[in-house]
């Protein structure tokens, strides 16, 4: 299994792992906008970017970059979990990474 889509079947537990999950160098087709989460409790913020920056709020939002990927910041841990429509609970359930931030697929996603 490829990318950071380990949430699903397998962990990479650290960053190192994280980066070494490999894959492809697909396009980012995020813009650079923002949002707040929706009051019904799920994530609907889209990350902002730059290059291939993708900055993680403490809110958390949405990463457009090999996949749409849930992710927030708590501190200086990351956490990420594929899909959309996501609750910070369900955020947290998911991959958790203690780094300000990390690389994956070429997108480095940082804790803003």
């Amino acid at each position: 299994m490829r990318s950071l889509s380990v949430i699903s079947a397998m962990t990479c537990a650290t960053v190192v792992l994280l980066t070494a999950c490999g894959g492809s160098s697909d396009s980012i087709s995020t813009s650079g906008t923002t949002g707040a989460t929706s009051t019904g409790g799920g994530i609907t913020a889209v990350c902002a970017v730059s290059g291939n920056t993708i900055s993680v709020t403490t809110d958390g939002c949405i990463a457009n970059a090999e996949k749409q990927r849930t992710a927030l910041c708590v501190g200086n841990t990351m956490y990420m979990l594929d899909g959309t429509g996501l609750t910070q609970a369900q955020v947290k359930q998911g991959v958790s990474i203690t780094a300000a931030s990390i690389t994956s697929q070429g997108y480095t996603y940082k804790c803003v």
